[in-house]
């Protein structure tokens, strides 16, 4: 059975309206560089909730402060996974208008899948090689 992942960033008109405004307005080479900015924002508080939840494990004596801290690291994290689907939903945007990027786009989609599928198949082996 085939999840509906799409309703993860099912967004009412309004906000769809929002976004294209934001991305008609700064276009596709300024919100490229801040795709990158929000991107390495929640790789920087995705490894922050990592350090901190090994913090909680690691320091029983002081897993009360851990703990608090980890769940704001938690908390930003989301934050900025937000700000990141804000930014895919502004490229959505740009391959509906521009055929050629959204060609292009998607033949570097399916690759990158099927380098994953391939990767997956090699796990397996080697599990039940064991």
């Amino acid at each position: 059975m085939s999840a509906n992942f799409s309703k993860v960033t099912n967004m009412d008109s309004k906000l769809k309206t929002d976004i294209e405004t934001i991305a008609k307005h700064y276009g596709p080479n300024v919100q490229m560089i801040k795709f990158a900015e929000e991107a390495a924002e929640f790789s920087a508080a995705t490894l922050k909730n990592v350090v901190y939840s090994q913090l909680a494990v690691e320091h029983e004596e002081a897993k009360g402060h851990f703990d608090h801290k980890w769940d704001i690291a938690s908390k930003d994290s989301i934050k900025e996974m937000a700000d990141v689907f804000v930014l895919v939903k502004q490229f959505e945007y740009f391959a509906s208008v521009t055929p050629e990027f959204e060609a292009l786009l998607e033949e570097n989609m399916k690759a990158k899948v099927e380098r994953q599928l391939k990767r997956i198949e090699e796990e397996k082996k080697y599990v039940e090689g064991k």
